[in-house]
């Protein structure tokens, strides 16, 4: 919760430098993600959107809604 976003979005990089196949860094607050996935762009995912965990885990997907059920 200290962290800044711009903070968060460093590290996510720095997780994939190391070896991470995928990365979701979740934004609560406008409930967005941005996923990191080596040698890709990153990609911002809205509230309505659907995260993957390919290629860390294939076939495995959720919707942004599911991520935050539950927490109105």
């Amino acid at each position: 919760p200290s962290g800044t976003w711009a903070y968060t979005l460093e590290r996510g990089g720095i997780w994939i430098a190391h070896g991470a196949k995928v990365v979701w860094l979740i934004d609560p607050e406008p409930r967005t993600a941005c996923v990191f996935r080596p040698m890709e762009s990153p990609v911002e995912v809205g509230p309505d959107g659907v995260l993957s965990a390919a290629p860390a885990i294939e076939g495995f997907t959720i919707s942004m809604k599911d991520v935050f059920d539950g927490l109105d």
